[in-house]
């Protein structure tokens, strides 16, 4: 009996290297597609990033100033009925007089020179009495970082002027 092999030709291996080939560019044009789609979204994170950190820097700043005026105010409060009302009043002023130069009022003290008005920091009072100051900064075109304090009386066991009730991220579009 003859032994028949099977012979297959050139034409076989070559489809199946072009098949591999075919396969292995696909491979990596989803590669390509793909890392550069990573590095776009690693650079729209990294700059939201940026400016939500840049954003909360100057609100904390706003806050020092914010803490330093509810000081000042305190200090020259004769009760606490009296805070209140000067708070409000400072914080809902127009700034024209009370945006005060920190080297002519307080030695250097930063938080005298906040101006309400520049600084967008309103104060209002809740249904319950106590009192809320609120600001925005800015983020990028599309958002802001809102921020809202509650504003306490510092006694002997609590001597902070102010509680943080919110900080959030907004979508302003």
């Amino acid at each position: 009996m003859k032994k028949h092999s099977a012979h297959f030709g050139y034409g076989v291996s070559l489809i199946l290297l072009i098949f591999v080939t075919l396969c292995l560019v696909a491979l990596c044009v989803l590669s390509f597609i793909t890392a550069r789609a990573d590095s776009r979204l690693s650079s729209e994170i990294e700059e939201r990033t940026s400016a939500y950190w840049t954003a909360s820097n100057l609100a904390t700043e706003k806050l020092a100033k914010i803490d330093s005026v509810l000081a000042d105010v305190f200090a020259s409060s004769a009760s606490e009925e009296a805070y209140r009302s000067a708070v409000l009043l400072r914080f809902n002023s127009s700034g024209e007089d009370s945006g005060k130069s920190a080297d002519a009022d307080s030695g250097g003290n930063p938080g005298a020179d906040i101006d309400t008005a520049e600084d967008g920091v309103t104060a209002v009072q809740n249904a319950d009495g106590s009192l809320q100051l609120s600001f925005k900064e800015t983020m990028t075109d599309t958002s802001e970082l809102e921020i809202s304090v509650k504003v306490l009386t510092p006694d002997t066991v609590n001597p902070w002027y102010y509680e943080i009730s919110g900080w959030r991220t907004v979508n302003t579009s």
